[in-house]
């Protein structure tokens, strides 16, 4: 059976270690958090707070394989449902081909290069699939020609769906226990992404004092190199993007849609459900570079398509 692609650590270290340091850090936080206002007003007591309950979430988090027993039909299930899906996208890309022989942008925009990191993804697949039916509903005469029916059509639009599905009652059994894997490490790095904004910010912040700057000096980070995102966006939709790379004052954003006729909002916030970002409307497929201070302060990415065609899909990368 293959085993989907865990969610990498934003730090290094043992989780323990990390979440310890985060609570130290935390409390000098509270103590000059009136010097953190001054430098930048996001930088509230209400931040503090949102800080501490991301740690507490962290801790109670249980990373270890338990309920493997019970849990063991409904993964069954899930990997069933992959396999299909997998298969489906397979086929879709061979009719893709058929209709548009040696072009390679088109099988892209079906999400040919975005495969192979989906395929044991349960979320990377689901996003992939929202993509390939959107773009099969746009081609479907050019489809259909070459034998892509409207009964595939319908069946390729119902996966999402059917994982959706599949892995929410997998999460239902599961009862309050976050297993080892992606829901684990999303809330250790949440944890830990409060601590990467107020140590870039301590820099500044405390620019002439350095045993100030130490105590929330943070150790190197575990990932490196460009950082990319496609998010799939529906008509009304918000998601939420925590951005790995530490961004600062001369970071820059390439954003692009990849719709024509179509736009998305997004802006840069401290935590997911905290305001205080600057929108900015990215509209058309050309890329456009963007500052991120003009975006707001945080390594959350917050994105809206308010309106336009029923789904689309925003390309995100860390330039520097």
């Amino acid at each position: 059976m293959e085993h989907a692609e865990p969610i990498t650590r934003l730090y290094t270290g043992s989780d323990a270690t990390m979440r310890q340091q985060m609570r130290t850090m935390q409390g000098h936080y509270l103590t000059d958090q009136a010097a953190f206002a001054a430098f930048n007003p996001s930088f509230t007591a209400a931040f503090g707070t949102s800080w501490a309950a991301a740690l507490d979430a962290a801790d109670a988090a249980t990373p270890g394989a338990g309920r493997v027993g019970e849990l063991k039909e409904d993964t069954q299930a899930v990997e069933a449902v992959m396999e299909k899906a997998r298969t489906q996208v397979q086929g879709l890309f061979y009719f893709v081909e058929q209709a548009y022989p040696g072009n390679k942008a088109r099988l892209d925009q079906y999400g040919k290069k975005l495969y192979e990191k989906a395929r044991n993804n349960h979320d990377k697949m689901r996003e992939l699939l929202e993509l390939a039916a959107t773009a099969a509903e746009r081609d479907k005469v050019a489809l259909a020609a070459k034998g892509f029916s409207a009964a595939k059509l319908t069946a390729l639009k119902a996966f999402p769906d059917q994982l959706t599905q599949a892995n929410t009652t997998q999460e239902m059994k599961k009862g309050t226990n976050v297993e080892d894997g992606d829901g684990f490490v999303q809330l250790q790095n949440a944890a830990y992404g409060f601590g990467r904004q107020v140590s870039e910010a301590a820099k500044v912040a405390f620019a002439g004092d350095y045993a100030k700057q130490q105590l929330y000096r943070l150790t190197a980070p575990a990932a490196a190199g460009p950082e990319t995102h496609e998010l799939p966006l529906k008509t009304g939709a918000l998601k939420t993007l925590l951005l790995e790379t530490l961004l600062t004052a001369t970071s820059t954003l390439r954003l692009r849609v990849q719709e024509a006729e179509a736009s998305v909002s997004v802006q840069l916030v401290l935590a997911p459900d905290a305001g205080g970002g600057t929108p900015l409307t990215v509209a058309g497929p050309e890329p456009v570079l963007v500052p991120a201070a003009t975006l707001g302060t945080g390594q959350y990415l917050l994105a809206s398509h308010a309106a336009g065609p029923t789904a689309v899909r925003l390309h995100v990368e860390v330039v520097e």
